[in-house]
């Protein structure tokens, strides 16, 4: 009919329920394993945490960091009121209360399955004032649990006391902790519930393996009679088997034609259960995500990077524990603040983070991120940082002062102190045989004439990126090398892969080439440009990162007859030697902020300069060369891309 309405009336309440069933206040029908359910359940709970080695560490390895993390009430809303009411929260349950003992005694919920406490409240002045206070959050222990309802139509629970008597505790005064929790089945489920399996082989593994030493360790007697024995004699000779014990005074006299010995048990043929035991254990650790505590134990391998990537996700499943207390915990902070106080908002409980930031990571990141300009750091990250490093917070007595921003290297006093500062963190931690003149004169090895293996890379355009007067700066010539000159990088750019060969590269090339067969580098990272003292001038360098591929290179080539000259290997190009004149800080600054981060690519292997008188080995270089000219004639024609074919 026109002008009725089509649309459905829903019922507002509810209709069905969760399916978990109840009898006379006990759960039914939620475990399939009878032996696992009720008080026999909570008896094997109970065995296991507390005899089996690996099943306490699981449970160690979760609950330990809860416990170590600090705990804290959060104001509602940073008004006045608020914050004091969250001051009274905060003082009643974590100072006022046995905090560490109460949290222990929840965190029972994992390996029980639930864990019941009562709220036993008091009347104290706080500050002046009367308050109700919560005085105990008093544990009840899971063995004591009679029904989940305080009486017929009554929520709660009937307790068990120690001294027999069966006491109703209603709902108001109780809060529940329970463990993956579903519908109402406040019993929850065990933590340790899928490692029951593993715990009980474990176990039968062990009382195996007891019984084992014990019939192998000492042995059984063997009597072999002669024939001409009597009963008597051979009644003498079982008794004394009999009574044989393991001692260090214990002996059985053999007679003349009588064979008394133990027998060959044949231990070394029983089945080693060791290994079983261990897959167990494992399974039981991985119970809980704490798998990582296994590897490099009983045989088992694997990385830190395997370790790493279990321990986050470990952390993730505690930090999901700790969030269920504190969310759990809400309930007894909405109770303690409606008896005294009037509000509609109640503060939360915070608390520490179970997965603390990696500090280094953090800090390079900050760093970054600031000089960048991406982020001004402000008190409430300082406060933060502070809390993650455990530092006590900033003072509030006066005004703090300001950061003082980075000295601009125009201001002659300010580069001055630029320039002292890089002078100060300059190569000088690394030791080269430089540093130890005469250590190889009675081994007739000249340090400054060794082979070096070097990677070519693409020429970079160093002077374009700096005024035109710093070529003056420049190093026109060198008594040291013809290499040590000018803005090299522009004409023969490369990085060291080796220096210290005890022989020529061009004349062990097939050594170098087997060595490093299958071996491949395409290009190179510039990570910062500095500079160090060659004696005569300054090399302004760019540092290269050290990836896997570049470390592969330089170890395959140490595999060859060497001497070490430098302690540490530091790979870089080489930009520009510069007179010790130069405003070296200015160079290292505009040439840093061209090429830091700067991908470059690689040409060819280069085997060093041509030892002297050898003209096969001299034409062959001239080969090298020329295609080195070759591809710089190409590059400046069709730029650093390849030529299509």
């Amino acid at each position: 009919m026109a002008g009725q309405s089509n649309k459905k009336v829903l019922s507002s309440s509810e209709i069905g329920d969760t399916g978990v069933q109840f009898f006379n206040g006990v759960i039914t029908g939620e475990e399939y394993n009878r032996n696992l359910t009720g008080r026999r359940g909570l008896v094997i709970w109970d065995e296991m945490r507390r005899s089996d080695a690996t099943v306490s560490a699981a449970l160690r390895a979760v609950k330990l960091p809860i416990k170590s993390t600090k705990f804290f009430a959060v104001p509602a809303t940073e008004d006045g009121s608020d914050v004091q009411i969250s001051d009274f929260v905060h003082w009643n349950l974590f100072k006022k209360l046995k905090w560490k003992q109460v949290l222990g005694e929840i965190l029972t919920h994992l390996e029980f399955g639930f864990s019941v406490h009562e709220m036993v409240f008091g009347v104290e002045v706080v500050d002046g004032v009367e308050r109700v206070v919560l005085k105990k959050l008093a544990f009840r222990k899971q063995t004591g649990l009679d029904a989940w309802e305080a009486g017929p139509n009554l929520p709660g629970i009937k307790f068990r006391k120690a001294d027999g008597t069966i006491v109703p505790i209603p709902l108001e005064k109780i809060v529940v902790f329970t463990n993956e929790q579903e519908g109402d089945n406040f019993e929850g489920r065990s933590i340790l519930r899928s490692a029951y399996k593993h715990w009980f082989y474990v176990d039968k593994y062990y009382q195996i393996d007891a019984v084992g030493h014990e019939r192998h360790s000492l042995g059984v007697v063997k009597i072999k009679y002669p024939t001409s024995a009597t009963d008597t004699q051979r009644d003498a000779a079982k008794a004394a088997a009999r009574n044989l014990r393991a001692s260090e005074e214990a002996y059985i006299e053999e007679p003349t034609g009588w064979d008394i010995n133990f027998m060959d048990m044949q231990g070394n043929s029983l089945k080693d259960i060791q290994p079983s035991i261990n897959r167990h254990d494992r399974q039981i650790t991985k119970n809980v995500l704490a798998q990582f505590l296994e590897i490099g134990s009983s045989g088992s391998s694997g990385t830190r990077s395997t370790s790493e990537d279990h321990r986050e996700l470990f952390n993730q499943s505690v930090q999901a524990v700790l969030d269920y207390v504190k969310d759990t915990m809400g309930y007894v902070v909405k109770t303690l603040v409606d008896l005294n106080f009037n509000v509609d908002v109640y503060p939360s409980i915070g608390s520490g983070e179970i997965d603390q930031k990696n500090i280094t990571s953090l800090a390079d990141a900050l760093a970054k991120f600031n000089d960048a300009g991406m982020i001004t750091p402000s008190d409430e990250d300082e406060a933060h940082v502070r809390n993650l490093l455990g530092f006590p917070e900033m003072s509030a007595d006066g005004p703090r002062e300001p950061k003082k921003p980075k000295a601009d290297p125009k201001d002659k006093e300010s580069a001055d102190e630029i320039k002292a500062s890089r002078r100060q963190r300059m190569v000088t931690a690394q030791v080269s045989a430089k540093d130890l003149p005469g250590l190889y004169d009675d081994l007739d090895i000249d340090p400054s004439d060794l082979g070096c293996i070097m990677m070519d890379t693409e020429t970079l355009d160093v002077m374009k990126h700096l005024p035109a007067e710093y070529a003056d700066d420049l190093v026109e010539a060198t008594k040291a090398s013809d290499h040590a000159m000018g803005a090299v990088a522009e004409t023969e750019a490369h990085v060291t892969l080796l220096y210290g060969l005890l022989e020529n590269g061009n004349v062990w090339k097939e050594k170098v080439d087997a060595v490093l067969k299958d071996w491949s580098l395409d290009s190179l990272k510039i990570e910062d440009v500095d500079y160090f003292d060659v004696g005569e001038s300054f090399a302004v360098i760019a540092h290269i990162e050290k990836t896997p591929e570049l470390i592969d290179g330089h170890e395959r080539l140490t595999l060859l007859p060497h001497i070490q000259t430098f302690s540490e290997y530091r790979p870089h190009v080489t930009l520009a030697y510069v007179t010790k004149d130069a405003d070296i800080d200015a160079w290292v600054e505009q040439l840093g902020a061209a090429f830091s981060g700067k991908t470059i690519k690689t040409t060819a292997i280069n085997y060093g300069d041509l030892p002297e008188g050898n003209e096969t080995k001299k034409a062959n270089a001239l080969v090298r060369v020329a295609k080195k000219a070759s591809a710089s004639i190409t590059r400046l024609l069709y730029g650093n891309s390849t030529r299509a074919s």
